[in-house]
């Protein structure tokens, strides 16, 4: 698009420096023609000759004045468009750069995903292969005492009744879990493509709606306790995903005999507007808090049994696509405090 523009402003530019090169043909012609074209005696005798001449001279300057006019509007025309070309340059050349980064974002999460997923998807596929094998094997002895006939019926209910059962149910589960993987992996890739409808998000609703969604909190397990939210500007439906994410994590992880308690506040300062999830629960030990937002992350394995550990990495995509941020300040035994960070575009 630059190097089109480019041509555009050259173009445009040796079209006006024709028109004046004619305009200077035509014109300097006339005027030596008016002011030194031979006159014979008879005119120069007539009693009307200054006043014609003084005509002619009107002419003249006339044509002049037209000339030198027709170049000074060439010139402010030709300048003004170069002027706009050039802010239109640096918009695009902005743009160009916003670009860049956005894709070397990409390009890095991409990376991520690639490198997470292989690692995440090479332990279930292991597994498989592993179980799969032992039902081989299970099968084959099975066969074996079969087709010898043994009088051993133990051998036989142990195989049907354990081996085999719990071989079946493993492959089953790693089956699952692969599938899982790949429909978080979907649904990563669906909320970078996503086009974000941005409008008026009342928070105090959204964070409510989402409340009656969690068991839990809709059970009154946990208490949760809401001060007033202002509203922001974004796309309500990954918002609110972004929000219950961050608030199930919350549920997930409170302390053993403690009740869970969660305190959702919003403070403003230099034009942003920051969303506080504050809670009781087992906290995160401080040099992985930046680990949490990572790719199958998981904080607790045994306490995200069945889980995939994708909950925190997809609240910080849609919350980056809002070209807003979110931390988190966490100690071991001493609750998690989520802050999520959205410019102040309600205005």
């Amino acid at each position: 698009m630059l190097v089109v523009e480019q041509i555009e402003v050259n173009r445009r530019s040796r079209i006006n420096c024709g028109v004046v090169v004619c305009l200077i043909l035509v014109t300097i012609p006339f005027v030596i023609v008016m002011l030194y074209s031979p006159e014979n005696s008879s005119i120069v005798n007539h009693p009307d000759y200054s006043e014609l001449r003084s005509r002619r001279l009107t002419v003249v300057f006339s044509v002049l004045v037209l000339f030198v006019s027709a170049v000074v509007v060439l010139h402010a025309c030709n300048l003004k468009y170069k002027r706009a070309t050039q802010r239109k340059f640096a918009q695009n050349e902005a743009e160009l750069k916003s670009l860049v980064v956005e894709l070397a974002a990409k390009n890095e999460e991409l990376e991520s995903i690639i490198f997470a997923s292989y690692h995440d998807l090479r332990t279930p596929i292991v597994n498989l292969n592993g179980f799969a094998y032992e039902l081989s094997q299970s099968y084959k002895m099975l066969q074996k005492l079969v087709e010898g006939r043994s009088e051993d019926r133990s051998e036989i209910l142990k195989l049907l009744q354990e081996h085999i059962p719990q071989e079946l149910e493993m492959i089953v589960e790693n089956s699952d879990r692969i599938s899982k993987l790949q429909q978080s992996l979907l649904e990563i890739s669906k909320i970078g493509q996503k086009i974000i409808s941005v409008g008026k998000v009342d928070m105090n609703e959204l964070v409510y709606a989402v409340l009656e969604e969690i068991p839990e909190i809709a059970e009154g397990k946990i208490d949760v306790y809401v001060k007033a939210l202002p509203n922001c500007a974004g796309d309500a439906v990954l918002l609110k995903k972004a929000c219950k994410n961050i608030i199930e994590n919350a549920v997930r992880f409170v302390r053993f005999n403690v009740r869970g308690e969660i305190t959702i506040f919003a403070t403003t300062s230099n034009n942003m507007i920051s969303y506080h999830f504050e809670d009781n629960g087992i906290g995160i030990d401080e040099k992985y808090c930046d680990d949490v937002f990572g790719l199958f992350y998981q904080i607790d394995p045994s306490v995200s049994a069945g889980r995939i550990g994708l909950g925190l990495t997809i609240a910080k995509r849609i919350i980056s696509r809002h070209n807003g941020e979110i931390t988190v300040k966490s100690s071991l035994g001493s609750g998690s405090t989520f802050t999520v960070q959205l410019p102040d575009n309600t205005s």
